[in-house]
């Protein structure tokens, strides 16, 4: 019988592993205590690898000329991670994790910078399309966005057709989601 340092019970010692494997002598904490310690260990050095790459691609992204090629970049990272909800959550606990840090880091300040290049570039290419499209293709580009926030949110509907001056109807079979 021993009596495991981490979690203070008193065990059989065939629970304890052995410190080599033709050695007679065992480790101080159990076989339990000592798989919770190494999953930890593994789990913490996941999100550091999860934090490098992230960190790489943010500046990849934060260099990048275009937004084709910032959309790129960021189509790539975000299907390693998993999706936008994965990813998104990777980047809020990285950003978290890098602010609660007790020593400065250029890291942060790389992923805002990412953050910053992605919005210009889309102000950016939004612009252009702006300049160069016809209201026929601004409208046909716009409608499924409007559609789909006044089927989320129908008050905006009635309230905008209240400034104008114009009523709201409802249909008497309620239309399916395009």
């Amino acid at each position: 019988m021993k009596i495991c340092r981490h979690c203070a019970q008193l065990l059989p010692i065939e629970q304890f592993r052995r410190m080599a494997k033709n050695e007679p002598r065992r480790s101080r904490i159990c076989g339990a205590c000592h798989a919770r310690y190494e999953m930890l260990r593994n789990r913490k050095k996941r999100q550091v690898q999860q934090g490098w790459a992230i960190h790489k691609s943010c500046s990849r992204i934060a260099k990048a000329r275009t937004c084709d090629r910032a959309m790129a970049l960021l189509e790539i990272l975000v299907a390693g991670f998993g999706g936008p909800a994965a990813f998104g959550e990777i980047w809020y606990a990285e950003v978290q994790r890098l602010r609660k840090a007790r020593r400065p880091t250029t890291r942060l300040a790389r992923m805002y910078d990412c953050a910053v290049k992605l919005a210009f570039l889309a102000d950016q290419q939004r612009r252009e399309t702006l300049d160069t499209a016809s209201p026929e293709e601004l409208e046909a580009a716009m409608r499924p966005a409007l559609l789909e926030t006044i089927r989320r949110h129908p008050e905006i509907a009635v309230d905008a057709a209240a400034k104008l001056g114009a009523r709201v109807e409802w249909p008497a079979t309620p239309v399916p989601p395009a």
